[in-house]
């Protein structure tokens, strides 16, 4: 289901990453999260990143998300006694980025993944970005190509003391740093934020929730 609302708000977003970047600048380095209202502003669109086409295939076992440099390759087992659309659920999920090789366990995730949605690189080429689909919802799962290290979008906003955020539906990385906008919520309405991964920090927009619009 795609969301028009959201998508557009996102674009509007990263539109002013630029101001939004330098105002929560002003904040005590010991503050991780931020919060500021969003204003609405006019998005050049050529200012927008070249974003890596990656192609996905379905086996019987995996589904692999490959590019240029950059392979997300998710291994799933296939569990009886289980409604359909559950059978097949993500066991692991490879990251390969040029020499580097990291396996994400999604046992230590504590919910079942059903799917990879899709994938972003981002400028910097040093962290891709995850859309995996669960039961109810997507979780968006940041990994380091370097370290290996990752953060689920979702689980970090629940322990910054954030409630239903049951769905991360939308995202995309600002054109020239390595930090992401995305909405969050439940199917009915989501809210606006923007992640720093050098600074694991969150900055939330402000105002009304956006409604979402399937389409």
């Amino acid at each position: 289901m795609k969301y028009t609302n959201v998508l557009l708000s996102s674009v509007i977003v990263l539109g002013s990453l630029g101001t939004l970047s330098t105002a929560s600048s002003s904040f005590h380095p010991s503050e991780k999260v931020a919060h500021i209202a969003a204003k609405s502003t006019s998005v050049n669109s050529s200012t927008y990143q070249s974003i890596p086409k990656f192609i996905k295939t379905i086996g019987s076992n995996k589904m692999v998300w490959k590019g240029d440099n950059t392979t997300i390759t998710a291994n799933t087992l296939k569990q009886d006694a289980i409604a359909d659309f559950e059978q097949n659920i993500i066991d692991t999920i490879v990251v390969t980025h040029g020499k580097e090789k990291h396996i994400l366990h999604t046992e230590d995730f504590g919910v079942k993944l059903l799917d990879i949605t899709s994938v972003a690189q981002s400028p910097s080429n040093e962290w891709i970005a995850i859309q995996v689909e669960k039961s109810a919802g997507s979780n968006l799962i940041l990994v380091n190509f370097k370290t290996g290290k990752y953060t689920i979008l979702n689980e970090r906003l629940e322990k910054a003391g954030k409630q239903d955020v049951e769905t991360i539906s939308s995202y995309n990385w600002s054109p020239k740093e390595d930090i992401i906008a995305f909405s969050y919520g439940n199917t009915e309405k989501s809210t606006l934020a923007i992640y720093d991964t050098k600074k694991d920090s969150v900055v939330y927009l402000l105002g009304q929730p956006t409604i979402l619009a399937p389409v």
